[in-house]
């Protein structure tokens, strides 16, 4: 099992590699979220409303074919 070293003896170059790849991440995410690329939380929202629009009468139609299948298994 591989055991922690602690912070004080992590090497200078380690840290500035991790910050560098991190600044690089960060720069690379930013533009993506001012571009509207990412969902946005009243979007997401929207289009769940539509999918129970659509899948609730759906559903409800669906029903009695539903039951009368499971009765029709049950009495065999």
């Amino acid at each position: 099992m591989r055991v922690r070293q602690p912070a004080a003896t992590t090497p200078v170059g380690a840290t500035a590699a991790r910050d560098a790849l991190a600044g690089r991440l960060r720069s690379a995410y930013v533009p993506l979220a001012l571009a509207g690329a990412l969902p946005r939380r009243r979007n997401r929202a929207m289009k769940r409303a539509l999918d129970l629009m659509v899948a609730a009468p759906l559903l409800v139609c669906a029903l009695p074919l539903l039951l009368a299948a499971s009765l029709a298994v049950r009495v065999r």
